[in-house]
């Protein structure tokens, strides 16, 4: 992981003006199907515990596709900056 984070340094940090901006990696997104015993409140605390977790992940898989948006817009948004110095 720290060679990652390193590597991430030193890219953001070069010298070079021309700067690749990767796109977003959408994922699937697809949030998870309720279990079948809500219906009639027999769920076990394992079903409750499951869905939770799944739904966590859900969420940290779209936090995490507009964090990626993000860092795109900026990475275009510096680019359009660098261009105009020229």
């Amino acid at each position: 992981m720290k060679k990652y984070l390193i590597l991430g340094f030193l890219v953001a940090f070069s010298s070079s003006n021309a700067q690749y901006c990767s796109l977003p990696q959408k994922g699937f997104f697809n949030p998870p199907m309720k279990p079948s015993c809500v219906v009639n409140n027999s769920c076990t605390q394992w079903q409750i515990d499951s869905y939770n977790d799944a739904l966590e992940q859900y969420y940290r898989e779209i936090e995490q596709y507009n964090e990626q948006v993000r860092q795109y817009s900026e990475c275009i948004n510096q680019q359009n900056q660098n261009n105009n110095q020229w």
